[in-house]
């Protein structure tokens, strides 16, 4: 235990879902965007991140002690369920259950303080929609296919809904 005294709870706790992941019946190397990753790099695609490591780094790195210890108690108590909870998050999306989808992903968001959600989520969306825009606002002809997790299309404020305030038609294809 003396080899993780030096680490941050927000790391530990990174450390614990992924292990609660390996519970899980969905696979890492069978998700979407890898897949979708993997197909852009064998035809030679262009890779436009809408955020870096270090961004997400800096995100999870930034909460307050008192949010990173309350997030690091929530993954130990829920430990067992990790892998279930995945699984359902799963099927609400393999059967487009947006509503099922939104529940899961809010309760999880909820069980934390503000800062926890402004910053995991909404901060992140409003980003993402940014970037989104300023690659589009280019006008330049190109096509462009964009992956972004399942919370940020569905939790508000997502990134969808914030390309629409800017005046985009956004289609939820399924």
């Amino acid at each position: 235990m003396e080899d993780y005294d030096e680490f941050q709870p927000w790391f530990i706790g990174t450390i614990l879902n992924e292990l609660g992941n390996q519970g899980s019946e969905l696979a890492p190397e069978y998700g979407v965007d890898l897949y979708f990753l993997k197909c852009s790099l064998e035809d030679n695609k262009e890779i436009i991140e809408l955020e870096t490591i270090e961004m997400q780094y800096d995100v999870l790195s930034g909460y307050s002690m008192e949010t990173q210890v309350q997030m690091l108690e929530g993954t130990i108590e829920g430990f067992e369920d990790i892998g279930s909870s995945l699984n359902q998050l799963g099927y609400s999306w393999i059967h487009n259950d947006t509503d099922g989808l939104v529940d899961q992903l809010s309760e999880g968001l909820g069980s934390f303080d503000a800062e926890y959600q402004q910053k995991l989520n909404d901060n992140r969306n409003v980003n993402m929609a940014n970037k989104l825009d300023e690659i589009l606002q280019r006008d330049d002809g190109q096509t462009y296919f964009v992956i972004i997790g399942s919370a940020h299309v569905v939790i508000d404020p997502s990134v969808p809904s914030e390309l629409e305030e800017k005046g985009y038609k956004i289609e939820r294809i399924y």
